[in-house]
């Protein structure tokens, strides 16, 4: 957990300082935080909660295990389609 959140934060922070205007860092740096560290603790920490009542903890975690590699394949598709089409002079939404 400690290397994927160093990694993150520093990712999110460098792209926030390359890409925000400099009066709008801080505001950007908080939406961040409320965003990735309070909401999703506040919302996981409920949704999961009622999840591990209703299904129980066995099924909680093989449920959370699927989504994850779920994410994990739907990510590496749409960055592989990113960079295939760096590759081909596409025009890219970002």
């Amino acid at each position: 957990h400690g290397f994927c959140f160093v990694t993150i934060s520093y990712s999110v922070i460098t792209y926030m300082n390359d890409n925000i205007p400099k009066e709008l860092r801080a505001t950007g740096q908080t939406m961040n935080n409320l965003c990735s560290k309070i909401g999703s603790r506040v919302v996981g920490g409920i949704a999961f909660g009622v999840l591990s009542d209703r299904c129980g903890l066995e099924r909680m975690f093989l449920l959370i295990a699927a989504l994850s590699f779920i994410g994990g394949l739907v990510f590496w598709l749409w960055y592989r389609a990113i960079r295939r089409g760096e590759a081909g002079g596409a025009a890219i939404i970002r």
